[in-house]
């Protein structure tokens, strides 16, 4: 993918090198980021902000590995392109993403301080934040923006990973027209916003087609989507009891098949993911806030003992339960 960055366009990039404890980077127009600890050069494109969406590109040399906190100041939702290398976000509600190499991912910020780690000495991430106004544009047509949308209009707090998809030759060359634009001015604006809608079509072809292979045609009624939303709603209230999806999905109506798509199609993740994140978060607040112990708190979140928990917890977090409360 290095046909994205020829050489003459080098006078473009804001150049500079940053090290500990500099704390005005930028990394896009909702958020902040100090750095933790390593050393690296940051080429920086200026960015490319229309009236429904925001581009910034970022290029990071490291020398050392570096690690950021993320202070985001305002609930956002952004498309985020690797073109090379790979990072690390770890967002509350759903812990570590890797983000790799030639994948791109819808991703909801909420409101807080986050963390984000390089994993690859040259890294080049796009991120596209998109504005509340598109978002809601987006909200009824497509996969992932529904939620996106309504994370960011209510301030959601946990964070969400509403989809990944590969970067096909098309995706590629579609965010190279964008980014690269010569036009000027009013035709350069219109030519961008045009690329932006391939991008986004791009992004539902790729979401619609998969889906087609993983969960057959399923068609949902406005009352389907409420049964779904309703049940995901229950679950986040009864995370201390036992759940099973075939009970679930009677209990709104619905076929354990449909009703399993149609979860993963209205959350962005399945039933049991959800419930999963729902009793690690209600785990850390116990954690933090009681002194409870680990036995008691994983019988409080679903947990059938404590070293269910333990396991869980490790996996989810990288670290155990009491590590945690330290």
């Amino acid at each position: 993918m290095h046909y994205l960055f020829p050489t003459k366009m080098q006078d473009e990039f804001v150049v500079s090198v940053q090290k500990p404890p500099h704390a005005a980077l930028y990394m896009m127009p909702c958020a902040a980021a100090t750095i933790q600890e390593g050393a690296f050069c940051s080429l920086l494109m200026q960015e490319i902000r229309r009236e429904e969406f925001c581009i910034t590109l970022h290029i990071f040399q490291a020398h050392e590995l570096p690690a950021f906190r993320l202070s985001v100041e305002k609930p956002c939702a952004a498309l985020i392109y690797v073109l090379q290398g790979e990072a690390t976000y770890s967002l509350p509600g759903i812990g570590r993403i890797v983000i790799e190499e030639g994948y791109y991912y819808l991703l909801y910020f909420p409101t807080g301080t986050h963390s984000l780690q390089l994993e690859t000495n040259i890294c080049m991430i796009v991120q596209i934040e998109l504005t509340p106004s598109l978002l809601n544009k987006l909200a009824g047509t497509y996969y992932g923006m529904y939620e996106a949308h309504n994370n960011v209009t209510e301030n959601g707090t946990g964070g969400i990973l509403l989809n990944i998809s590969w970067m096909n030759p098309r995706v590629c060359d579609t965010l190279s027209k964008l980014i690269y634009c010569r036009l000027e001015e009013e035709m350069g604006a219109l030519y961008q916003e045009t690329r932006m809608r391939d991008l986004l079509l791009l992004y539902a072809e790729d979401v619609a087609d998969r889906d087609k292979r993983e969960h057959g045609n399923f068609n949902f009624s406005s009352a389907d989507i409420n049964a779904i939303l309703e049940a995901g709603n229950q679950q986040i209230q009864k995370i201390d009891e036992t759940v099973y999806l075939k009970d679930v999905a009677r209990n709104a109506h619905l076929h354990p098949l449909k009703f399993h798509a149609g979860f993963k199609k209205v959350y962005g993740k399945s039933h049991s993911k959800m419930l999963a994140e729902a009793r690690i978060e209600k785990a850390k607040s116990l954690l933090k806030e009681t002194d409870k112990s680990v036995k008691d708190i994983a019988y409080e979140t679903g947990f059938c003992n404590a070293s269910s928990l333990i396991r869980f917890f490790k996996r989810h977090e990288g670290i155990t339960p009491l590590q945690y409360r330290k």
